[in-house]
């Protein structure tokens, strides 16, 4: 399979107990069975996923701790009440409304065998990790950012652990960093119509550390190693190449980063520069401002994935077009292989 990847990247990859429903969902079957009802056999498959994802503002969090003697323990007191709210809302939502759905048969994948309620998680997904740090430390180093960051979702992995436990087996809870592709655009746009001049964000992080912010790539690995096993509903990190990979470099690559970084879920992803000249396409990989193919530097378009999708760059939402697309940071696979010196 590493391999088959090196020559356009479009496979995501995970390891464990969990199975990667999208670009970021990922279920964990050992946890279905130990908080809700499944069958002997343990089943999973296409019926395994979230029937809702609420998500929670962290920078939002953080903003309302602002200026308190003790930021860190409002901030956790902020996410608990956010965290309720969202426990509330997925309670609602499957026993108030998709439950009596299905029994009425309005949704045929559950009637015909398709889908099993009992295999959904109540998913409650989070965003602006890194912006809240910046709220609580501004300044703060990458160290702290590790260590507050490892508080805050040990925090939210005991809370989704207590409502499972609360619900006597009725509903399992788990917890997604999710893409955000419209959402992290939109949540910033409101938070700084909610905290004029207090915030000035034109976008929420949707990973570990933002591919849009400067950090050596070993950093990213260390981090996303450290931390995204602590997500117990998924996160993923995108590793930006420069260039393709060999076959054995790809293969190099997967198990750096499953063996040593124990990234459970990840991506390696390339930029493709697309020219459209007189009716002739060519694609390469690498952002280019001239086509490595003809020279021609007009009607040139970029394709790379946005959260999770590989989509052109002119689609996208604008603030992602303007801000988050140019100041994305691409690696070259032999500086990663080599290791950090």
């Amino acid at each position: 399979m590493a391999r088959l990847n090196a020559q356009r990247a479009i496979f995501n990859w995970h390891q464990g107990t969990r199975i990667a429903s999208c670009c970021r969902l990922t279920s964990s079957i050992s946890d279905l069975k130990k908080y809700a009802k499944v069958d002997s056999f343990g089943n999973g498959g296409a019926s395994l996923g979230s029937h809702r994802v609420i998500t929670l503002n962290l920078h939002r969090a953080a903003l309302l701790s602002a200026g308190e003697q003790n930021p860190v323990e409002v901030f956790k007191k902020n996410v608990r009440w956010m965290a309720d709210a969202a426990r509330d809302l997925l309670i609602a939502h499957k026993f108030n409304i998709l439950e009596p759905a299905v029994e009425k048969g309005m949704i045929p994948s559950f009637k015909i065998g398709w889908a099993d309620m009992s295999m959904f998680f109540s998913t409650i997904g989070y965003t602006g990790l890194y912006d809240a740090f910046n709220v609580i430390y501004p300044g703060g180093t990458l160290d702290e950012y590790r260590k507050f960051a490892g508080i805050t979702l040990d925090f939210l992995d005991l809370l989704t652990t207590q409502y499972s436990l609360d619900s006597a087996g009725a509903a399992a809870f788990n917890v997604e960093e999710i893409p955000g592709e419209g959402a992290c655009p939109l949540l910033a746009k409101k938070d700084r119509y909610m905290f004029p001049g207090k915030t000035s964000l034109a976008i929420l992080s949707n990973q570990m550390l933002p591919l849009y912010e400067q950090f050596d790539m070993f950093d990213r690995l260390e981090v996303a190693g450290e931390l995204m096993n602590k997500v117990s509903g998924g996160a993923i990190l995108h590793l930006n190449l420069s260039s393709p990979m060999t076959p054995d470099a790809s293969v190099a690559l997967s198990k750096l980063l499953l063996e040593k970084y124990k990234i459970t879920h990840w991506a390696a992803n390339y930029g493709f520069t697309v020219c459209r000249k007189t009716g002739e396409v060519h694609t390469t990989v690498g952002i280019h401002k001239q086509c490595p193919v003809c020279g021609n530097a007009e009607n040139i378009s970029y394709i790379t994935r946005v959260v999770g999708f590989n989509t052109e760059v002119k689609d996208w939402n604008l603030v992602r077009r303007t801000l988050d697309f140019p100041n994305r940071q691409w690696g070259d696979i032999d500086y990663i292989l080599k290791g950090r010196d």
